[in-house]
């Protein structure tokens, strides 16, 4: 577990793999290993961990609350919205669950009981930044500015203790695009949870959107490095280097974005504009082919091939 701590995660992962040799029947090892499996990125090797705590403990809430996280990464929403629903029913007042639930109705459109989810978390935690900034989220996208702000405000207002409550109070501040207020949440957070790897991602957008290349590239590094897989990860850090017009190390990065999400086709033509300004001109080309191949909506392209 002291691995763990510290972000040791193969160690990690390595030490709980002995400890289940010898201890089979116990829970916990396969719990703390899915964690760390969660975070590296390794989510089918997680959802099998949570999976085997589930088998021992038919009870255990928190399994099917990760379980259901894991699901959700994949984007597997019908799973991650059972695996949810059977924490909820293992634990009625898991307040987590009913936000993550939440979030899978909220993607699905289906506002009014995602609305009912996220209140009952409040319900359950009234000083639950995380739920009313989701509130606030969803009434935002709605369009329903008024209800919005009322949400944010009574979320910024909440007494900041845990790693959570900064991290939830800077995504209010990124949302309202008050991007430096956000940068000192994200920066609180860090401080109180230096393994929280969501808080280095959103600093470093925010970073970006202030138009600090350098640290948001340190930020993004640091996701990456944690967990490869981590959605847009090495995008957004291909993004920060393109900005700074090195695009060599652009380059590198869309690529290693396509090699995971080969449909950002967005990857594709900020690639082969960094490599036309590489003069290679071959794989600028090959990349703007794709493009029009796929019926790209920039038809820039076609400057970029005369």
């Amino acid at each position: 577990m002291s691995y763990l701590k510290t972000g040791k995660y193969t160690e990690s992962i390595n030490d709980f793999s002995q400890y289940i040799l010898k201890n089979t029947t116990d829970e916990m090892g396969y719990f703390n290993r899915g964690k760390a499996y969660s975070i590296t990125g390794k989510y089918n090797e997680a959802i099998n961990d949570f999976g085997n705590v589930i088998r021992i403990d038919a009870n255990n809430a928190e399994a099917y609350y990760y379980r259901g996280k894991m699901f959700s990464l994949k984007f597997d929403t019908e799973q991650a919205k059972t695996q949810f629903s059977k924490a909820i029913e293992m634990k009625h007042d898991f307040k987590d669950a009913y936000i993550d639930r939440g979030n899978i109705l909220q993607d699905n459109h289906d506002l009014v009981v995602a609305l009912t989810d996220y209140k009952k978390a409040i319900s359950i935690d009234a000083k639950s930044i995380r739920a009313f900034y989701y509130i606030g989220n969803l009434y935002l996208e709605n369009n329903e500015t008024s209800n919005s702000e009322t949400y944010f405000k009574q979320g910024l207002n909440i007494p900041l203790i845990s790693a959570d409550d900064y991290f939830y109070n800077g995504q209010i501040y990124y949302i309202q695009k008050k991007y430096a207020s956000a940068v000192d949440s994200f920066t609180k957070a860090i401080e109180n949870d230096p393994l929280l790897v969501d808080a280095y991602f959103m600093r470093g957008n925010a970073n970006n959107n202030l138009k600090l290349y350098d640290k948001s590239i340190e930020d993004f590094k640091y996701v990456v490095n944690v967990n490869s897989v981590y959605s847009n990860g090495y995008y957004n850090l291909a993004n920060a280097y393109y900005s700074l017009e090195n695009y060599s190390l652009a380059i590198t990065n869309y690529s290693n974005t396509l090699n995971k999400t080969p449909d950002i086709l967005d990857a594709y033509y900020r690639r082969g504009i960094s490599y036309m300004k590489t003069k290679e001109y071959r794989s600028a080309a090959s990349d703007f082919n794709k493009l029009i191949a796929d019926n790209y909506e920039n038809k820039s392209i076609y400057f970029w091939l005369v």
